[in-house]
């Protein structure tokens, strides 16, 4: 099953960066040229990695709030389709592959697959000082190690919502939160995401960011107001570049900052993405 850490993320990295479909018209002709149903599909990828700690860089592990060894280093890439759904909407489909090159072994594989999930995205309100995003889906436990965990189905949503300050908008700040509820055969549990974060625009292919990770997690059979820490809140800062050709990459230092500050306890990571077709 998948940790309570890396599901949120996936959770919530693969929401933000999905592309929008765009209609096309053919010269001066007055009537629209009309379009075979593939031609509105697009593919986006969307990818991460949390690097170890700088005081243990050539371990291959994670870190740690404690600075002692986390899980091997992985690799997360995200495949999302979108088409036009109805309202500004968009159907999504999502697989994410996570890649483990410092874990591959006899007994493990390099390349692990998701169960897919289906679902829609769009905007609800989109003002020149606030915004309101929002991601819908289903992700049904089809693959046989899903399945043999006893797991059904799982269902989340996303909330972000953005408020751009100052008279020229360089400011911004941001909260994202994603509920999930998921059905296992020994009952539900539930988890919750939390992601506030501001930045600054510099330039139009350049920004700065600073955001706080936290989640909590109920288990099987517990109380619903039964709820513990499924991550320790990390603290992180970096830069968001855009490329001329539609990517982008946000490279970012992070650390804990409930826990010891030190080398560690500090680690690098990087988002990336863009689209694909």
């Amino acid at each position: 099953m998948k940790t309570p850490c890396s599901f949120v993320r996936i959770s919530v990295l693969l929401l933000l960066f999905s592309g929008v479909a765009s209609a096309s018209t053919a010269g001066k002709s007055t009537a629209e040229a009309k379009k075979q149903w593939y031609q509105d599909l697009r593919l986006n990828l969307f990818g991460w990695s949390y690097g170890p700690s700088f005081g243990q860089f050539g371990e291959g592990r994670g870190a740690t709030s404690t600075g002692a060894l986390g899980s091997p280093v992985t690799i997360g890439t995200q495949l999302n389709i979108n088409a036009p759904a109805f309202g500004g909407f968009l159907y999504t489909a999502i697989e994410a592959l996570t890649w483990s090159p410092f874990n591959a072994t006899s007994q493990t594989t390099l390349l692990t697959p998701s169960n897919p999930a289906f679902g829609i995205a769009g905007t609800h309100i989109d003002r020149t000082d606030f915004s309101w995003w929002a991601r819908y889906e289903i992700e049904p436990a089809v693959l046989s190690a899903s399945v043999q965990r006893g797991e059904v189905l799982t269902a989340r949503s996303v909330t972000v919502l953005t408020a751009n300050l100052g008279p020229k908008r360089y400011w911004s700040l941001r909260a994202i939160v994603v509920p999930a509820w998921q059905v296992l055969n020994s009952g539900t549990t539930n988890s919750v995401y939390l992601m506030p974060s501001v930045s600054y625009i510099v330039h139009d292919r350049l920004s700065w960011m600073l955001f706080l990770e936290a989640a909590y997690s109920r288990a099987a059979g517990d109380s619903f107001l039964s709820w513990s820490k499924a991550m320790d809140p990390n603290l992180a800062f970096g830069p968001v570049y855009s490329f001329k050709s539609g990517y982008w990459m946000q490279p970012f230092v992070s650390t804990y900052p409930g826990g010891r500050i030190n080398a560690d306890t500090t680690f690098a990571g990087i988002y990336f993405g863009g689209r694909v077709l």
